[in-house]
């Protein structure tokens, strides 16, 4: 059995190679489907960018500055921090993945 990946893959020879167009129950599932991905990304993203906010105010520091800093070492352990750098990395990754299927 074929993996997710693989029978998207498998979906995209499929589409180019359909000269006479898409059918539009397929047309309309891969278009809700990545809507769906899109709007769950920008909804991550908000709200972990309103948790990074909350931390900035509380310490008085951008999260890139924090980020930089805490991995080079030059900050404590502290719980609040490993929280902070756990966030930011998310972030980061959500970011990452709403730009590809923004196309940036």
């Amino acid at each position: 059995m074929e993996t997710a990946l693989e029978n998207l893959e498998i979906l995209e020879k499929y589409a180019k190679l359909n000269t006479q167009g898409i059918d539009k129950v397929f047309e309309n599932s891969i278009n809700k489907l990545y809507q769906r991905e899109k709007n769950k990304l920008l909804a991550l993203v908000a709200k972990l960018n309103e948790q990074l906010l909350e931390f900035e105010i509380r310490y008085q520091k951008l999260s890139v500055d924090f980020y930089e800093q805490y991995e080079a070492g030059n900050l404590s352990d502290d719980i609040d921090y490993v929280e902070w750098s756990a966030t930011y990395e998310m972030f980061q990754k959500a970011q990452q993945k709403l730009n590809i299927l923004l196309n940036k």
